[in-house]
């Protein structure tokens, strides 16, 4: 961990209570309050995601604020949300990519018409549930297949704090496709035997909406915290790292910074202080949109 890093994580620590400044008259230190120590117990079951780079600050305290409470209803995300205004996705969506091609980069987008109620039946007949409501609004009202991907040339790559991203979105099927959610579907059957030593059973009680052409997928949780965004990897690593309180609100905060990182560790670098989830306000989010010309 970079030094600037823990101070500031220090500052947070103390500023909620977490930890003291304790006077030796020489260096100040700092101790564990009760408040901290109950904190710790609370968040035991999370030493397994501590990183392997002892340097990486671990995802799950790179957010303020007392313990992260994950909604329990999707309806919950519902109530509080905004209404996205999708014609804002595509034009950010365009706006990535006039940037990456005129870079010299590589890049392809194409957004398909909305879907129909009885193409999202026939779909859920097959699945034999419902599509999350978020999601399902989305291919209602925008679009039922939105294709994105981009890669570029690392000297000519945006840069952040947390490392070179130099890609975004999914080369193979996109960022969602409604056509291929039951292809997905298996292939999240055959991964379930993933779930074997986890307390959650993710792989077998979500729905995945995009594979990342790495064996790794992004989808939505349907049993926990239902509606949230969680990343589901070939391995142990990452397993279950939330993205997002919902479909709709994932993907505003993911395309308002271009889709930026292929990777899990560079997603979870935009996320900030008040969750775990990419939040396009965060530090890294900000630089990204900069130097793509993505900002307000």
């Amino acid at each position: 961990m970079k030094e600037y890093e823990l101070r500031d994580f220090l500052k947070v620590a103390e500023a909620n209570g977490y930890i003291k400044v304790k006077k030796t008259g020489i260096h100040d230190s700092f101790e564990v309050t009760d408040k901290g120590s109950a904190f710790l117990d609370d968040f035991n079951h999370l030493e397994k995601e501590l990183p392997v780079d002892l340097q990486e600050l671990p995802y799950w305290v790179r957010f303020e604020g007392d313990v992260y409470q994950p909604p329990q209803s999707e309806n919950l995300h519902n109530d509080q949300e905004t209404n996205y205004i999708y014609n804002e996705w595509s034009h950010k969506l365009q706006l990535t990519y006039s940037s990456i091609i005129g870079r010299g980069g590589r890049s392809a987008l194409s957004i398909d018409p909305p879907a129909t109620e009885n193409e999202i039946l026939q779909v859920e007949k097959q699945l034999k549930y419902k599509l999350p409501v978020s999601f399902r609004k989305v291919l209602l009202e925008y679009s039922s297949k939105v294709y994105f991907y981009w890669g570029i040339e690392e000297s000519k790559a945006a840069r952040t704090s947390n490392g070179i991203i130099a890609g975004g979105g999914f080369f193979d099927y996109g960022l969602w496709n409604l056509d291929k959610l039951v292809e997905f579907d298996h292939y999240r059957e055959d991964n379930e035997f993933l779930d074997e030593n986890e307390e959650y059973k993710l792989w077998s009680n979500s729905l995945i909406f995009a594979l990342n052409g790495m064996g790794d997928c992004i989808g939505v949780d349907m049993k926990y915290n239902i509606g949230e965004i969680v990343y589901l990897p070939h391995d142990n690593d990452s397993y279950g790292r939330r993205l997002g309180k919902s479909f709709e609100s994932f993907m505003d905060n993911w395309i308002n910074i271009g889709c930026s990182g292929l990777f899990i560790k560079e997603l979870i670098g935009f996320s900030s202080a008040g969750g775990p989830y990419i939040d396009h306000r965060s530090a890294n989010a900000v630089m990204i949109k900069n130097q793509l010309g993505l900002e307000n």
